[in-house]
């Protein structure tokens, strides 16, 4: 009978060894404080959404939550506030969901969450808040961060053929899902303060005629949709606006074109010499490819500024007749590997079977600047000089080229040449120590780009200096 006691209690005691060497060998930030000493702790208290049009969803944002202790805790209860109604998508741990129990977070380490919105329609013209919470609790204490966003309903249009004479407003976004077209003989309207977002891929189509119609203080707005987070600036995200053959007497004032392919693409070829696009007081941006791209078409513009462009700033090919006049052109700096000049001209284009488009190019470039990373930004290229005429005079030039060094146009290689403001955060105005700061020709562009007077000796480029530029 005792050696059945001891045998008994030997196997208890060995069992009870087992069970303390395992815990001896369990790390200690994985072993759970049931009463930890610190409560968990944030990346962010608050979780902010920009302006998300309804029904699109948004990008995915991410929350830390931290362990401050040495062991390991258990948080009995994650949730959303709003529940299984909540605009508001988590993700804890990988898995969906919109409440969590008992949740483990080793010591000294942290737990991430995702969280993403898509916001329902409302039926409003003005952006409305959004709000939620995610809560925590341990034990008796609580604790909650919030999700914030504001939204904002939209006009969707999608694959729709507009009827004629059609007007957008500003009382509420326009968003292209896919294409619209402007038909032949039809006019589309943007007044001032319009906003337009194109969705990933998306076009606008021009046959007959667009009027473009913002003001210094309410431009018109056309960009990609997604305007948060690494989207508010990344290029390629629709592909632009194209103006196809027959359309012409287009007008695009104080508009900022942005985050496409190109901004602008006309091929408008016509026996006249009559713009087919006056562009003015405008600014394109964060192009992938273009920010004007014309081929044998009739292009004026003045006072608008583009930059950031992946090939060209301007690339206008196969002749036609072009005329820039007081326009700031500049890859400085530059999101993109380039090997070829920004702007360029030419009166021929080699196409995809190998034989050659031509035409006669007439360029007038007056009061302009080109500048980029490159040793030369500019370039024109003639096949026939006899039949094509350019006048070239009064601007600043990257370029190692003499034969631009005529006709009062100054060409440079130093870093900065033209005196921009501050071109790494995007500000081509020009500063008092500027070498465009009159030197410029009279030519009846009596205001720039901002609205502000230009004086009896004109500036080079969209921008006449200023003291509060």
């Amino acid at each position: 009978m005792e050696d059945k006691r001891f045998a008994n209690f030997s196997s208890l005691a060995f069992i009870i060894s087992v069970l303390l060497s395992i815990s001896a060998c369990t790390p200690e930030q994985e072993i759970i404080d049931e009463s930890p000493g610190e409560f968990i702790a944030f990346s962010s208290d608050t979780i902010f959404f920009d302006t998300l049009f309804t029904s699109v969803g948004s990008i995915t944002k991410r929350l830390r939550v931290f362990n401050p202790n040495k062991q390991a805790i258990k948080i009995p209860e994650i949730n959303l506030a709003g529940g299984a109604s909540s605009p508001y998508n988590m993700y804890v741990n990988g898995d969906e969901g919109f409440s969590f129990n008992d949740v483990v977070v080793f010591g000294k380490d942290s737990l991430l969450i995702l969280v993403e919105v898509t916001i329902d329609p409302q039926s409003q013209d003005l952006p409305f808040l959004v709000k939620d919470s995610i809560n925590f609790r341990q034990g008796n204490a609580r604790q909650d961060i919030k999700l914030i966003s504001w939204g904002q309903d939209a006009n969707f249009l999608n694959n729709v053929i507009l009827g004629c004479d059609e007007t957008w407003t500003a009382e509420r976004p326009y968003v292209i899902v896919n294409a619209v077209l402007v038909d032949s003989l039809c006019h589309l309207t943007l007044e001032k303060g319009t906003r337009v977002f194109f969705n990933n891929n998306a076009s606008l189509f021009v046959k007959g005629q667009i009027e473009i119609r913002g003001d210094t203080a309410d431009q018109v707005i056309l960009s990609s949709v997604r305007q948060d987070g690494i989207f508010e600036n990344s290029s390629g995200q629709w592909n632009g606006i194209f103006f196809l053959e027959g359309s012409e007497g287009n007008i695009i004032d104080n508009a900022v074109i942005s985050n496409g392919q190109v901004g602008l693409r006309i091929g408008s070829p016509d026996d006249n010499i009559l713009p087919d696009v006056i562009v003015s007081n405008t600014i394109i941006k964060n192009m992938s490819q273009a920010g004007i791209l014309a081929f044998t078409s009739d292009v004026f513009a003045y006072n608008s500024l583009i930059y950031n462009c992946g090939t060209y700033l301007v690339g206008n090919f196969a002749g036609g007749n072009y005329s820039y006049v007081h326009c700031t052109f500049t890859n400085q700096p530059n999101d993109f590997r380039r090997n070829d000049a920004s702007v360029q001209f030419s009166d021929n284009i080699i196409l995809a079977d190998n034989s050659v488009l031509s035409d006669e190019l007439h360029l007038e470039l007056i009061n302009s600047i080109i500048w980029g990373n490159m040793e030369d930004e500019f370039l024109v290229s003639l096949e026939d000089p006899t039949t094509s005429s350019l006048l070239i005079q009064n601007n600043i030039l990257r370029s190692t080229l003499e034969a631009f060094d005529t006709n009062d146009n100054i060409i440079g290689q130093e870093t900065n040449f033209p005196g921009f403001s501050s071109p790494f955060q995007t500000k081509y105005s020009i500063d008092s120590l500027s070498i465009a700061r009159d030197a410029g020709v009279q030519i009846g562009i009596e205001i720039d780009i901002r609205g502000f007077l230009r004086d009896e000796k004109p500036d080079i480029g969209a921008y006449e200096w200023k003291d509060s530029n």
